[in-house]
């Protein structure tokens, strides 16, 4: 009788402090950063005589679903996400609105896909690196209010490239 008494109180010790140490590393998901980093960014700034730049990078996802709703960055006004299509034996490059990051992938925006194209941009010749801030929205999960999509930005350094 007594080794069942400690079994169960052993087996409520270990189920305690499994839920603290979930708390402890995971925490409240609703105050935490999400999963997202943004590596090998490049900006390849626009030709002389020219005013449209292009940037390339990889998002890698370690977390949930997230959706990129834009980019911005202080060297161009007009910065929109785009993708190269083949259409009837054609490549052809179309705006896209936003750009879906699915749970635990990296999305990679390269030459010939995904790209972020920087319209009057103007950089300065003493640059070698160019801020960008990417917009994100994280779904809500489940939804307990209206108000449950959650959006957050990450600033990150371009290399620039000529």
């Amino acid at each position: 009788m007594n080794r069942k008494i400690l079994i169960y109180a052993a087996m409520a010790f270990l189920a305690i402090l499994l839920v603290v140490i979930v708390y402890v590393f995971f925490g409240d998901k609703e105050n935490r950063h999400s999963d997202i980093r943004i590596e090998n960014a490049s900006l390849r700034a626009p030709l002389p005589g020219q005013t449209v730049g292009v940037s390339y990078f990889h998002i890698i996802n370690t977390g949930g679903a997230n959706e990129l709703l834009s980019i911005s960055t202080p060297v161009s006004p007009n910065v929109e996400l785009h993708t190269v299509l083949q259409e009837d034996g054609i490549m052809k490059m179309r705006k896209r609105e936003t750009v879906k990051i699915p749970a635990l992938t990296t999305t990679k925006f390269e030459r010939g896909g995904l790209h972020v194209m920087l319209f009057d941009a103007k950089v300065p010749e003493n640059m070698s690196f160019v801020p960008l801030t990417f917009t994100f929205v994280r779904p809500p999960v489940p939804a307990k209010n209206k108000d449950a999509e959650k959006t957050y930005t990450l600033t990150v350094e371009a290399r620039l490239e000529n």
